[in-house]
């Protein structure tokens, strides 16, 4: 009986509660009826509203309405809501009274604020307000009797209308304004209300005596105020009187105090502060480090005087105080002076290219003027040719390395300069290629690829990594391992399946695999390059550690699907009876008499943009002499009606290896549309073996890779060529030939979010 009078009593409280949640609902529909019909200009509305502005769930709504109804509408309705019994909602009416500015309320709120009868919730947010009616006597007069009230909330929420009230006439009566910040002052009622009021009357007044009190003051918090008052202060006495007081001050305060005037901006101060420079007892770093924030011409010779300090906090701030200043101000005279260590240094930081001819002949005594050079000359390909051939003594230093990576990476023509490098280093393709992976780019990464593999058979099997080849390759993969862009991944992906096992091998992968997680490519661009990861790190547990969490992640936010079941061709259409499955691959043709005629095994799905990867092969059969064995994968293609044939393009194969890799357009335009190297083509393809091949689609660009690498990359100019259509697999007519497909997937996911 009592787990029944429980469960009864439990059902009622959240049936009671419902009721309130289901009340609360119907009081919001209602406020905002009101609200609409009052913006339609419906006053009848307006008692609605009062009721509204005694339930404190509504009254913020309710005031937000009377607020802004035109014409001061509202305005009645408002003054009856000082009327309501919660306190909240009384003191939300007193706020909105204030920010209209309602003089004939000012009685009753002076009232609410002076009476103790009422909470502090009230009578603090009445005397607020009253800040807001500064030509009112009445007003002024309670808030100077809240500033002594026994209450220390009562006298800050006067302090505060008394700080409204000053800030309302400033402008206009700024003596006015600066009594009533005195008289707080002068109240003590805390520190923080006492430094607020001194800070205004301060910059009000221009009391140097008030200002030195807080910045002598032994209290932080004084002192602090006292800077924020020389931030902000206008008169000249101010600032006259921190700068008297400075001797006075701990090296700490001296520090901040100087730095507050730098800071202001006033160049008023710059004789003043130059003659402390001379002063021992002040600190030369504060002085000068505030000179620079001032940025005035007129201290440059001073700064430059510093230079010549034998203490290295001098010569620092004064190197840091002309960089402030402006170039065509500072330059002029810096060009004058002989070298010096400070001198490169500013030049460079200031970015003085007017002076980068100077840093050359400076590079005879520091060739770290030769970086410096470098960082901030305009770089052409005119630029670095003459720069090269000026400093042709110093080309085996350090600094000259750095300095012409430097104008590589920020040379204006990348083809040009490349051309340069090339010609230039002919006898020594190693700093050629060092060089050309500074300019960076994608030309830049398919050069450093071929000189890659190019060198590469060079490097003798005992070779100790000093050998030109070596070199050449060292510097080849060292800087398209570290490339900043995605455009280096096909090259490194070339290198990472072409160059022989070994540390330069292991570069490539790795940098192929970090560019592979890096943003700017499509989801497509990054399955393609993950699944040819996975085939390259096989058994390279390093490597593969780099990168195997992206695997779950990406295979369940872009799947993949099978195309073939294993089995059988469910999913696949044929007009002859040329294709078979066996041992788990789709067969077409044979080994006894050949195919008279193109056939296709197609899809019955059209694909547009989509990622294809699968195994294949092509093999002659043994009586066949002509080794014309032909076949290949159709793509964004379609049947001729009534015919065997298929329109579209082709990633062609053939037995004897010679167009693997090949973009082909069947009955179309019959023609090879992109083809490429051979010796590239000899190096990845696989005779009477498996072969992997991939085609990425997006838009009108084609992509085909053979065993990992990038053998197209072609883009449709014709607008008429369709982009959708079904994939087929062929065997061509000729000899006696098999040709053999399996392991085929497909993705057409597709996403703006870079991140994947």
């Amino acid at each position: 009986m009592k787990r029944s009078f429980l469960f009864c009593m439990i059902s009622l409280f959240a049936l009671c509660l419902s009721a309130a949640a289901q009340t609360q609902d119907e009081l919001y529909a209602q406020a905002q009826t009101a609200f609409e019909a009052l913006q339609a200009g419906d006053v009848t509305k307006l008692p609605e509203l009062e009721k509204m502005l005694a339930d404190p769930r509504l009254n913020t709504m309710a005031r937000t309405t009377l607020e802004n109804l035109p014409d001061r509408a509202g305005l009645e309705t408002l003054r009856k809501g000082l009327t309501a019994a919660d306190e909240r909602c009384v003191a939300g009416v007193i706020a909105s009274l204030g920010s209209m500015r309602d003089y004939e309320s000012v009685h009753k709120i002076t009232d609410l604020a002076s009476c103790d009868c009422h909470g502090d919730l009230i009578r603090t947010v009445a005397l607020k307000t009253l800040g807001k009616f500064p030509e009112s006597d009445d007003a002024l007069a309670v808030l100077r009797g809240g500033l002594f009230d026994e209450n220390l909330n009562i006298q800050r929420a006067a302090a505060d209308g008394f700080f409204t009230a000053a800030d309302e006439i400033r402008a206009n009566d700024p003596k006015k304004a600066a009594a009533w910040f005195r008289e707080v002052r002068e109240a003590k009622i805390d520190g923080p209300t006492t430094r607020i009021a001194a800070q205004n009357e301060i910059l009000l007044t221009g009391d140097a005596g008030l200002f030195l009190n807080l910045l002598t003051s032994a209290d932080d918090a004084d002192f602090r105020s006292a800077q924020i008052v020389l931030a902000k202060a206008a008169q000249p006495e101010i600032a006259a009187a921190a700068l008297k007081t400075l001797e006075t001050l701990s090296p700490k305060n001296q520090k901040k105090t100087l730095a507050t005037l730098g800071i202001s901006g006033n160049q008023a101060l710059t004789p003043v502060l130059l003659g402390l420079l001379e002063n021992e007892k002040i600190a030369r770093p504060a002085v000068l480090e505030a000179l620079g924030n001032l940025r005035d011409a007129r201290t440059l010779d001073a700064l430059i005087g510093s230079l010549a300090s034998e203490d290295e906090a001098v010569r620092t701030a004064a190197i840091d105080a002309i960089c402030k200043l402006k170039p065509e101000d500072a330059e002029p005279k810096l060009a004058a002076l002989p070298y010096s260590p400070a001198l490169v240094q500013i030049v460079g930081a200031m970015k003085l290219a007017g002076l980068a001819p100077k840093l050359l002949e400076w590079s005879a005594t520091d060739p770290h003027a030769l970086v410096v050079y470098s960082q901030i000359v305009a770089s052409t390909p005119e630029t670095i040719e003459s720069f090269v051939d000026q400093m042709k003594a110093k080309s085996t230093l350090p600094e000259f390395d750095e300095a012409l990576q430097n104008l590589c990476r920020r040379t204006t023509d990348k083809a040009a300069t490349i051309a340069f490098l090339t010609r230039h280093y002919g006898d020594a393709p190693n700093l050629a290629a060092r060089y050309i992976g500074a300019v960076g780019g994608k030309d830049a990464a398919e050069i450093l690829g071929t000189m890659a593999l190019q060198f590469a058979p060079q490097i003798p099997a005992d070779a100790t990594g000093q050998e030109t080849a070596a070199l050449v390759v060292d510097e080849a993969t060292k800087a398209l391992g570290k490339w900043s862009s995605a455009d280096a991944g096909t090259v490194l992906g070339r290198l990472a399946v072409l160059l022989p096992e070994g540390k330069f091998r292991t570069r490539a992968l790795r940098g192929y695999l970090r560019i592979m997680r890096q943003m700017g490519m499509t989801p497509l661009e990054k399955l393609q390059m993950l699944n040819t990861a996975l085939v390259l790190t096989e058994g390279r547990l390093e490597e593969r550690e780099r990168f195997g969490f992206l695997v779950d992640r990406f295979r369940q936010e872009f799947p993949e699907k099978s195309l073939f079941n294993g089995q059988d061709l469910t999913g696949w259409e044929m007009i002859a009876d040329v294709f078979r499955v066996e041992d788990g691959a789709i067969v077409g043709g044979n080994f006894e008499t050949g195919v008279d005629r193109n056939q296709f095994l197609t899809t019955k799905e059209s694909f547009g943009n989509f990622y294809l990867r699968l195994e294949c092969k092509i093999i002659d059969g043994p009586t066949n002499a002509r080794k014309d064995g032909n076949a290949g994968i159709q793509f964004r293609s379609v049947r001729v009606p009534n015919n065997h044939e298929m329109v579209g393009y082709q990633a062609d194969m053939t037995s004897d290896g010679g167009y693997w890799g090949h973009l082909y357009d069947e009955s179309r335009r019959r023609c090879m549309l992109q083809t490429p190297p051979e010796e590239l083509v000899k190096a990845l393809w696989k005779p009477n073996d498996w072969n992997r091949y991939e085609i990425l689609c997006q838009g009108k660009n084609i992509r085909l890779f053979l065993n990992g690498v990038e053998t197209v990359n072609y883009t449709e100019e014709d607008d008429s060529i369709p982009l959708a259509g079904l994939i087929g697999l062929q065997i061509h007519a000729g000899g006696p030939a098999r040709s053999y497909y399996r392991n085929i997937f497909i993705s057409t996911a597709e996403t703006s979010d870079s991140r994947w």
